[in-house]
């Protein structure tokens, strides 16, 4: 998985313990910083600052209708290089699945067409199909 989607999908890994939300509000923290800093630092406005942090904002409400645009705006900011920020999702990540924090590819299913499909760790299922 490329750091970028590393970066979005522990961005909505879930927050349902309170080590799961403090990892998670260090990670939003450090990736609102990286895109408002690498803005500033291009000689950008502090509105344009804040249309970049607002789509980490428009991501966390609906993650799939904003994926492109916060993508678009982590790779313009090259958080795909910033070893700490991709550290601080990996430790999201470890903390929702610490089974799987070592293959991180885990995350990513293409289910397109599929049938009968059982999703997640440890699942049993049986699948009749007639003609």
């Amino acid at each position: 998985m490329d750091p970028v989607t590393v970066i979005l999908t522990a961005l909505v890994a879930g927050t349902s313990s309170a080590t799961v939300q403090e990892t998670s509000r260090v990670l939003c923290a450090a990736v609102r910083n990286r895109l408002a800093r690498v803005r500033e630092s291009r000689g950008g406005t502090a509105a344009e600052a804040k249309t970049d942090t607002a789509a980490l904002e428009a991501y966390l409400r609906d993650p799939a209708g904003q994926h492109e645009r916060l993508a678009r705006a982590l790779d313009l900011a090259g958080a795909g290089t910033d070893t700490e920020l991709i550290e601080a999702a990996r430790r999201v990540l470890a903390t929702t699945h610490p089974a799987s924090s070592g293959s991180i590819g885990s995350y990513l299913t293409d289910l397109r067409e599929a049938k009968g499909v059982v999703v997640g760790h440890h699942a049993n299922q049986t699948n009749n199909f007639s003609s």
